[in-house]
Parts: structure tokens; C-alpha cells; sequence
């Protein structure tokens, strides 16, 4: 409902705050970036706005809120801002993802009712996705590729989900489940149309999973010992990553584990030490993976290189990747002199404040291939929608 938009984005606001006042670490002040840009986007009618997504191509989308609801909305490459709507009287819609072409695709309902997934083309035409199928009674939204063909997760009134490739054509197919299983779920897809995610197996342990292009699935399995495993994104080339549980830590401390085109499996570790737990968010055409590890002293970002070989990102503060583009710059956040901050990382680690003119707070959602750092900048009253432009030796 409209009510679940603004939990889901505010989630991700208040995280770094709760683990501050938990009692993590904090850094001292560090220098903010020489030569950054920052560019405010504002919805319409200078509506306060959250942003999701940026493309290549400068186009961004997000919600706004107008007239009593949340409504999707989306700026072209020069900031200009177009309120994408709902059919429905009085409704609530929103973003999810975004692909090169600007085609958005999200959520819409009426008012107080569970989401619908949706699609705007680049025009700003609204297509609804087939609730029906299954029965669906409700749909949501995961990634959508650059030609066009988007995974929706279903929810279906038997209380059952599963995975749905929703192609361009506007034709719904069913992925399918492992054998015996009950449930999938998808997290991505890449332009070759490959999908990514979990399944149930018949003994009801859920398992990283990848689906070709006609649907067929394949069980990715688990590290060594272990009986769980999720998968969570995956690049151009087919490599896919996520997290499994170990023999040795079992379900309660997975490890970030990578998976090649034979579905040989890749225990990527955590942070030698202290580390407990670790889990893969990212991974670009290069091989390098994002992610976080968990030691007993808080969350840090973390990459890992195309060997496997694992590096805390920045210093050892509270922080947490969001997205990696094609050069290896990194965006999110870390806790810093107290204040949850906008940070990029560099492809050697190296972690650098984006700049906040007279706000206190921000965070950074997305990045880029040319090293637009999509996020927030918050105050004590307001908050604003920002682009911050990255470049020179920060950008790679």
C-alpha cells in the first residue's frame, strides 16, 4: 500500500541511525570531495521526492508525494520531472527499476489496496502487469533489462509466490519451481535474459537458483555442509552472486559466495579476524563483487576481486555498499563524526565524502557507468533528491 512506499524508503534512512545509537564506532570528520557537483531534483511543483534509480543516460525515477499519495515519477537527463500517475482515482504508484531505454518499471494501485506491477514506456504510457496469472492477487516489481523483459515475484491467494518473467510483448510466463518445491522468488536479471534467485527444494530448504531464458531452472545448490543459499545479482556474462550458508557457522552466518556458468559454487569468505557473516549485494563486468561483512565491531563494505580475494572498503567504520558501476566506483553510506553520509569508494578502496552543502545528513543509492551518484540530503526538516557528479581519479 502507499503507507509500505514510504516504510520501504524511510527503511533505508534511519538503518545507519539505529546502528549509531547501538553503539557502533564512528569515525572522526573526514575531508568532503574537491570538484564534486551536486544537482537537486525537485518533484513536481517542487513536491519533496525520493529517488530509486539513475541510468546512463542521466534519467532518474522516484516518487513524490501529490495530492495525499505517493506517485511515481521520473527526470529526464536535464532534471525536468514528469509525474508518471496512476489509472487509478485518488491511487498511489511507485518505482522499482530502470533500464538504458527509460523505461520504468514499478507499482500502481487504488487507495489502501496491495500493489500491482507496472511499466511506463518511454513515453509515459502505463501497462499493468497480468494479476491473473496464477491467480495472482498480488504482484511485485524486481528489475527489468534493456530490452524490455521484467521479473515480477507473485502472490498468489493460496499464499504461495513464485517468479513470473513479464516479457515486452506483455506476455506473462511462469518460472519454474524446483522439483517438489512450493515457492521461488526472483531478485535480477541481465540483458540476456537470464533471472536470478531462490526456490524451494522439496525438502523446504531455500536455494540459489538461475532460470534460462525459456524458464527452465537450475538449482545453483549451497556451500559444503550447508543447506541454504540465495542468490542476488548477477552480471552481463552470467556470474552470479549472493550468500550460503557454511557447514561450519550454519544458516545463522552465511558467507557471500559467487557462482560460475557450471554452477560451481565459490565461498568468498568474510573479513579475516572477527568476521561473522558476509553477504554479496553487487557485481559488475569486471568480476569485482560489493557487499558488507559483519565482525563483532559493526557492518563494513567489503569487495572482492575476480579471485575471490576479499578488502574492507574505506576505514573501519560502520558502512554498507548500495551499487557499483562498470569502473569499479562504489556508492552508499557510512557513519561518520556520528552522521549517517553519502560516501563513494574508489576502485583502490578508498572511501570519499560527498559533499552536503548545509544539510546534515545523506545517503547514496546508485551510481552510474559515467559516475552519477544518485541519493538523498537530509535536514532537519526537509529533504532533497540529489545528483552529486564524480570525477577524475574518484571515478577510475
Amino acid at each position: 500500500m502507499e503507507a509500505d512506499v514510504y516504510r520501504n524508503r524511510m527503511t533505508r534512512l534511519t538503518v545507519a541511525l539505529a546502528t549509531a545509537a547501538a553503539g557502533i564506532a564512528l569515525a572522526p570528520p573526514a575531508a568532503m570531495a574537491a570538484g564534486v557537483s551536486v544537482t537537486d531534483l525537485s518533484g513536481p511543483g517542487g513536491a519533496e521526492a525520493f529517488p530509486t534509480a539513475i541510468n546512463d543516460a542521466g534519467v532518474v525515477i522516484g516518487e513524490a508525494y501529490l495530492g495525499g499519495n505517493f506517485h511515481a515519477v521520473r527526470w529526464d537527463g536535464g532534471g525536468r520531472v514528469t509525474d508518471l500517475g496512476t489509472t487509478f482515482p485518488g491511487g498511489w504508484s511507485s518505482t522499482q527499476a530502470l533500464n538504458e531505454r527509460g523505461e520504468v518499471l514499478g507499482s500502481a494501485a487504488r487507495p489502501g489496496e496491495r500493489g500491482h506491477a507496472a511499466r511506463w514506456d518511454v513515453a509515459g504510457h502505463l501497462s499493468y502487469f497480468g494479476a491473473r496469472v496464477d491467480s495472482g492477487v498480488e504482484s511485485r516489481p524486481v528489475a527489468i533489462n534493456n530490452q524490455g523483459t521484467a521479473v515480477v515475484n507473485v502472490f498468489t491467494a493460496d499464499g504461495r509466490h513464485h517468479a513470473v518473467r513479464w516479457e515486452a510483448s506483455g506476455r506473462a510466463v511462469a518460472l519454474d519451481l524446483l522439483t517438489g518445491g512450493r515457492f521461488s522468488l526472483a531478485t535480477a536479471i541481465n540483458d540476456e535474459g537470464t533471472i536470478v534467485g531462490y526456490a524451494l527444494t522439496s525438502d523446504g530448504f531455500p536455494h540459489a537458483v538461475r532460470w534460462d531464458r525459456r524458464g527452465h531452472v537450475t538449482d545453483l545448490g549451497t556451500l559444503p555442509g550447508g543447506f541454504t543459499s540465495q542468490a542476488s545479482a548477477i552480471n552481463s556474462a552470467g556470474v552470479v552472486v549472493g550468500s550460503a550458508a557454511t557447514a561450519s557457522r550454519g544458516d545463522a552466518y552465511p558467507h557471500a559466495a559467487r557462482w560460475g556458468h557450471d554452477a560451481s559454487v565459490t565461498d568468498l569468505g568474510t573479513l579475516p579476524g572477527n568476521g561473522m557473516y558476509s553477504e554479496a549485494v553487487a557485481i559488475n563486468d569486471r568480476r569485482t563483487v560489493v557487499g558488507f561483512a559483519i565482525t563483532r565491531d559493526g557492518l563494513h563494505a567489503v569487495s572482492w576481486d575476480r579471485s575471490g580475494h576479499i578488502r574492507q572498503l574505506g576505514p573501519d567504520v560502520f558502512s554498507k555498499p548500495a551499487a557499483i558501476n562498470s569502473r569499479g566506483l562504489v556508492a552508499g553510506f557510512a557513519i561518520v563524526a556520528a552522521e549517517d553520509r553519502a560516501v563513494v569508494w574508489d576502485p583502490a578502496g578508498r572511501m570519499t565524502l560527498l559533499p552536503t552543502p548545509d544539510y546534515e545528513r545523506s545517503n547514496a543509492y546508485d551510481v552510474n557507468n559515467h559516475g552519477a551518484v544518485l541519493g538523498v540530503i537530509i535536514g532537519s526538516h526537509t529533504m532533497r533528491t540529489v545528483i552529486w557528479r564524480v570525477s577524475g581519479r574518484l571515478a577510475g
